[in-house]
């Protein structure tokens, strides 16, 4: 659907990316050539995923993690539960000089990857 290319250049991080939709997220958007940082609170399904993808697609893959919640405490993206806490999935687009450029509180599977790709492509338009 789009060209293998789009994301070149671009750095995502994935909140959650070491299972389900944010692991497919993550992979699809290596495909498309983004710099892909996953972060969660789990460190080995962390490990797990980022050895997977480095294998398969011959990355060297930043990994984090975040077993204290304390990065998305600071993003707002940490809910507690009773005495659990639960990261929230959400995404952010961060430019280069480290600025938060745009954040996703409400994540729709359905159309997350296209609202992504037509901001980034806005940004880069108006750059």
């Amino acid at each position: 659907m789009f060209k293998d290319n789009i994301l070149q250049g671009k750095k995502i991080l994935v909140t959650g990316g070491g299972t389900g939709l944010g692991k497919e997220m993550s992979e699809h958007y290596i495909q498309h050539g983004a710099d892909v940082v996953i972060c969660g609170r789990r460190e080995s399904v962390l490990a797990e995923t980022a050895e997977e993808f480095k294998e398969k697609y011959n990355l060297p893959f930043m990994l984090l993690s975040d077993s204290d919640g304390e990065t998305a405490k600071k993003y707002g993206a940490l809910n507690n539960f009773f005495i659990f806490k639960l990261a929230k999935r959400q995404s952010f687009i961060i430019d280069p000089n480290g600025v938060v450029r745009r954040v996703y509180r409400d994540v729709s599977p359905a159309n997350h990857a296209q609202e992504i790709k037509s901001d980034l492509e806005a940004f880069e338009r108006n750059s």
